[in-house]
C-alpha cells in the first residue's frame, strides 16, 4: 500500500482551501494526473522521499495559505488570520514563524496527543473524508483488483472531498471542539469521559 500525505485547511464559516498532497517519490508521474481535471484549480501536489511534509514544504503550503486568505473575499488586507495546527515540529521552524509575523498570521499550536480532541479536521471532516475514501478505495479493489495507488488517487480524491467537507460537517466540527462558538468547556468535557475510559 502507497501512503499519501494530504493537507487540508478549513474555516469556522464552513469554508475549504483548496488541498495540497504530497506523495513519496523522487519525480513527478505524468500518470498521477491522468483524469484528476475535477480537482480544485489550486491544488498543489509535492513529492517528498518519504511522503511526509518538510520545512521547505510547509512554507510552501504557508505561501499558498496567505495568498488564498489574504485580501481576497475571506479577509481584508493586512487583516490577521488564526492558523490554529497540531504541534508538528516542521510548523516551528523560525523561517515558519517569522513568514507567519510577517503575514499576520497568529499561529496555535495545539499540544501534542490532543488532536484528536482539538484539532477541528480531526472530527467529522476526516471521519467523513475516510469512510468515503474507503468506500471509492474498496470499490477499486474489487472491480480492479487492487486499491487506490497513486495513478488513481487524483482522479477518485476530487468526489471524496465533496462529500466529505460540506459547509454543514466543518462549521459543525470547530462547534464540537469549542473552537467557534467559544466554548472551552467541550475539550474539557472530552478529556474528563477520556480519563474515565
Amino acid at each position: 500500500s502507497e501512503t499519501i500525505t494530504a493537507l487540508e485547511c478549513i474555516a469556522a464559516d464552513g469554508w475549504q482551501m483548496d488541498p495540497m498532497f504530497i506523495f513519496k517519490s523522487a519525480t513527478f508521474q505524468e500518470s498521477w494526473f491522468h483524469g484528476s481535471e475535477a480537482l480544485p484549480s489550486k491544488t498543489l501536489i509535492a513529492i517528498s522521499p518519504n511522503d511526509w511534509i518538510s520545512d521547505e514544504l510547509i512554507l510552501q503550503w504557508l505561501n499558498y495559505f496567505h495568498k488564498a486568505t489574504n485580501g481576497c473575499d475571506r479577509t481584508k488586507k493586512g487583516e490577521k488570520r488564526v492558523l490554529i495546527f497540531d504541534g508538528h515540529s516542521a510548523h516551528f521552524s523560525a523561517e515558519f514563524l517569522q513568514k507567519c509575523q510577517d503575514y499576520n498570521i497568529i499561529c496555535v499550536a495545539l499540544e501534542p496527543h490532543s488532536t484528536h480532541l482539538c484539532q477541528p479536521l480531526d472530527g467529522k471532516p476526516f471521519l467523513s473524508y475516510k469512510q468515503h475514501f474507503r468506500v471509492v478505495n474498496n470499490e477499486l479493489a474489487y472491480y480492479a483488483g487492487q486499491p487506490a495507488g497513486k495513478a488513481e488517487f487524483l482522479r477518485v480524491i476530487a468526489p471524496v472531498r465533496e462529500r466529505a467537507f460540506n459547509s454543514r460537517i466543518i462549521r459543525e466540527s470547530f462547534r464540537d471542539r469549542g473552537i467557534y462558538p467559544v466554548y472551552g468547556e467541550a475539550i474539557v468535557q472530552k478529556l474528563k469521559y477520556q480519563e474515565l475510559e
